[in-house]
């Protein structure tokens, strides 16, 4: 049977690692529009501040902007999208697109993008999209 210093020490340990996840990351400015030009996305965050409302992502693989799908955002700022995209007229394109995510504070979101379409793949792209 463990000793009561150990479960003690094991709770402490998990507390101090769960912690730093909360405290870094914040709520998003709703109704707020962060953008990074390399790679070029620019999210829209809903006026509620729940949801990532669209985004709006030019790759080397596509000619038109890409979006997604409204996604929440979860606790601790997080949102992900990975599925088809949709083209500027709203209509579903074709690859797949995969956006993954974290506001780490009110000003800013940072994360990675992918989009592979056929033989085309932009590999795994790192973005820093500030708040304008």
């Amino acid at each position: 049977m463990p000793s009561f210093r150990r479960v003690t020490a094991a709770a402490v340990l998990a507390l101090l690692l769960v912690v730093p996840a909360v405290v870094f990351a914040a709520p998003p400015e709703p109704g707020g529009s962060y953008r990074d030009k390399k790679p070029n996305i620019t999210l829209k965050v809903s006026a509620n501040g729940k949801k990532v409302a669209s985004a709006s992502i030019f790759t080397k693989c596509n000619l038109p902007p890409l979006s997604i799908y409204p996604r929440a955002i979860k606790e601790g700022g997080r949102f992900s999208y990975s599925g088809p995209p949709k083209d500027v007229l709203g209509k579903r394109g074709d690859g797949t697109l995969t956006v993954v995510g974290r506001f780490t504070s009110r000003t800013v979101a940072k994360g990675t993008l992918r989009y592979q379409d056929g033989p085309c793949d932009t590999g795994k792209l790192k973005f820093r999209a500030t708040l304008q």
